[in-house]
C-alpha cells in the first residue's frame, strides 16, 4: 500500500516532534493522538475520505471549506 503524505507528516509529528524536539510530556503526546483520530473519523464519517488515503493538500481544502462555513457567534458569560 502506497504510504500517503498526510500518514507520513503525521507520524513524524507524533513520534519524532513531539517527544525529541518539543520535549513533550506523555500526556501532552496522548492528547494530540486522541484529537487526530477524532480528526480521523471525522474525515471518514462525514467528509467520505478514507484515513489511509488523505493528502495534506486534500485535508487542508477541506478544513478550510469547513471554517469557512462556521460563523463565529459571541458568547455573553451572563447569558449562562
Amino acid at each position: 500500500m502506497k504510504e500517503t503524505d498526510f500518514a507520513r507528516y503525521l507520524t513524524q509529528f507524533l513520534a519524532v516532534y513531539l517527544p525529541g524536539h518539543l520535549g513533550s510530556k506523555k500526556n501532552t503526546q496522548l492528547s494530540y493522538r486522541d484529537s487526530f483520530s477524532l480528526f480521523l473519523a471525522y474525515c471518514r464519517d462525514v467528509e467520505k475520505l478514507a484515513p489511509e488515503k488523505l493528502m495534506v493538500s486534500q485535508t487542508l481544502l477541506k478544513v478550510c471549506r469547513l471554517r469557512s462555513s462556521i460563523r463565529p457567534t459571541p458568547i455573553s458569560f451572563f447569558s449562562i
